[in-house]
């Protein structure tokens, strides 16, 4: 109608994405903070988040050592795995909310299979405070040495999202 502005939503019309690591590997030293290893979300400007997934790739050894959270531009620090797996070494893992099991349910995590956030400072339902946020911008993944002795890499991480 003349003279009035439609103000309905615009329909998102991207269904799912995956965006990877923008400076992939990352070492990540003995007793310290890695550098942030970074992935860029765009292209969904319209859209809202209705699920996201966290898919690691992390090379190091005692994996109880580290402590693992993510951040997006309107979400900080969601824990995903915090000293999980004792000895164990290694980890390919996709995080989930929507999983079974916790991270550090089996040891090490192998072949990308889904669990939820587990471990020291993990809640099982942290990647829900994505839920119904606009994901453009950069997410961040902070990984913390918090013991001496063993260093490693994040190989490869990616966010991957469903929109509403």
């Amino acid at each position: 109608m003349p003279g009035f502005v439609d103000n309905r939503p615009v329909a998102c019309e991207v269904k799912q994405q995956s965006f990877a690591c923008d400076n992939c590997p990352v070492a990540i030293p003995a007793f310290g903070v890695a550098p942030d290893a970074l992935v860029t979300v765009s292209g969904a400007a319209q859209c809202e988040v209705a699920d996201v997934n966290i898919t690691l790739d992390i090379l190091h050894t005692w994996n109880s050592d580290i402590t693992i959270d993510v951040s997006s531009p309107t979400v900080a620090d969601v824990v995903l795995a915090g000293r999980i797996c004792g000895a164990d070494d290694n980890m390919q893992a996709v995080v989930d909310s929507d999983a079974a099991a916790p991270m550090g349910s089996a040891c090490p995590p192998t072949g990308f299979e889904h669990y939820t956030p587990g471990g020291t400072g993990a809640t099982p339902d942290g990647l829900d405070a994505f839920d119904r946020k606009n994901p453009d911008g950069t997410w961040i993944l902070s990984v913390n040495d918090q013991v001496g002795g063993d260093a490693g890499s994040v190989r490869g991480w990616s966010v991957d999202i469903t929109y509403r």
